[in-house]
């Protein structure tokens, strides 16, 4: 039964209607004998054996120090999690440590020398995930191509000079009430003269 592949089924004289149960009792009868010393030796995870959903890959982290670290990582959480984001959040730490292998790879060693590693190498990690951040907070992403950043660039341009255009109009208008404040003070003061100095001479007493 395990040796049966749903995918190929069709090849084999097998209809599209069997397939889909057969599909499920294939998968079932496969994850039957899974158990997580299995699934340890390899790169991609069946998440199953832990009670969530979905995979897990470390297949792209390619420090040997690293993946191991990971692993270890994941088999002792994954078992505590619950809920149904579990596999999504197991798969976010992941994701993370798949970055920083990807930041290590630029080193002259690649990253395999761990005890070589420094803060140079932490701070370097963490500004690219900062630039990840903002390329993502801002609305850009990761462009597809080049096109799609000029694009956006043209349009982040756009709103810039629609901002500056904004900002001169509020000075222009603002500079108007100014002066319209001095003009009304100057008109209001010539209307109205001040009252004479009451602190004069006293008048002679005969």
């Amino acid at each position: 039964m395990e040796d049966i592949d749903p995918l190929h089924a069709g090849a084999n004289g097998i209809d599209r209607l069997t397939r889909g149960p057969l599909t499920t009792i294939v998968t079932f009868v496969r994850r039957a004998g899974l158990t997580p010393e299995i699934e340890y030796v390899k790169d991609c995870w069946d998440l199953t054996v832990f009670g969530h959903a979905g995979t897990i890959d470390f297949s792209d982290i390619s420090q040997p120090w690293l993946k191991e670290t990971s692993k270890r990582w994941t088999r002792h959480t994954a078992p505590q999690l619950r809920g149904e984001n579990a596999g999504a959040s197991l798969r976010k730490q992941v994701n993370d440590l798949r970055t920083l292998s990807q930041s290590l790879r630029a080193r002259t060693d690649h990253g395999d020398r761990p005890a070589e590693l420094g803060r140079q190498d932490i701070e370097h990690h963490l500004s690219e995930a900062l630039g990840q951040h903002i390329w993502h907070s801002t609305g850009i992403g990761p462009p597809a191509d080049i096109d799609r950043l000029h694009i956006r660039i043209t349009e982040l341009e756009q709103q810039n000079l629609d901002l500056r255009l904004q900002l001169e109009e509020t000075n222009k208008e603002l500079s108007a009430a100014r002066a319209a404040n001095r003009e009304l003070t100057k008109s209001l003061n010539q209307h109205h003269p001040s009252p004479p100095d009451s602190t004069g001479p006293a008048p002679t007493t005969l």
